[in-house]
C-alpha cells in the first residue's frame, strides 16, 4: 500500500509492505518496479539507499526475516540464473525506527561470468525490493521510503 501514514507517527506518507501470511506465490511475493524505460546499467546503479521500518511485532522465530534485498534482473524466462541479490540484515536493536540502508553492488558478481559487476557492462531491465527473506509463509510488515541511486555515502537531507 502507498501513501500509508508513517508508524514512527509523522505526518509523512510511505509505503507498507505486507508479505501475506501463506501467499498465493507460496512466500514469494515481492515489490516489483520497472524503473527506467532503457537498461539499468549495473557499471553506473550499483549503490543505492532506502529508509525502512521493521516493526517488532513480526514474529522473526520461523523463516521470516528481518531483510530487506535489492534484485536486478530481467524480464525473461529463468531471470533467476541472471540476476543479482544485494541483501542486507536489519539488526532487532533497529526495529521500530526509521534506518537507511545502503546496498553497494560494488562487490557483486555476475552469476554467469564472475566477474564483478561494475567492471563490466551489466544491462537489467527490472529490480525487485524483496522484504523478509524469501520463500517463507508467514506474514511479514515492513514500511519502505526513500528509495534513491547515490554516488558517495552521504545521508539524506
Amino acid at each position: 500500500a502507498y501513501g500509508v501514514l508513517d508508524p514512527a507517527g509523522s505526518s509523512e506518507k510511505v509505503a507498507k509492505f505486507t508479505r501475506p501470511e501463506n501467499g498465493p506465490f507460496g512466500g514469494y511475493e515481492y515489490f516489483k518496479f520497472q524503473y527506467w524505460q532503457e537498461k539499468i546499467d549495473f557499471s553506473t546503479y550499483h549503490k543505492y539507499k532506502i529508509s525502512v521500518y521493521v516493526p517488532s511485532s513480526n514474529d522473526f522465530s520461523e523463516s521470516l526475516k528481518p531483510e530487506i534485498d535489492l534484485i536486478f534482473h530481467d524480464n525473461n524466462e529463468n531471470f533467476w540464473e541472471r540476476w543479482t541479490v544485494i541483501s542486507h540484515t536489519i539488526d532487532a536493536s533497529n526495529f521500530d525506527k526509521w534506518i537507511i540502508i545502503e546496498f553497494d553492488g560494488s562487490k557483486a558478481k555476475a552469476v554467469d561470468t564472475g566477474v564483478l559487476l561494475p567492471e563490466q557492462q551489466k544491462l537489467y531491465d527490472n529490480f525487485t525490493i524483496r522484504v523478509g527473506g524469501y520463500g517463507h509463509s508467514e506474514k511479514g510488515i515492513f514500511y519502505i521510503k526513500d528509495f534513491v541511486p547515490f554516488k558517495d555515502s552521504v545521508p539524506f537531507k
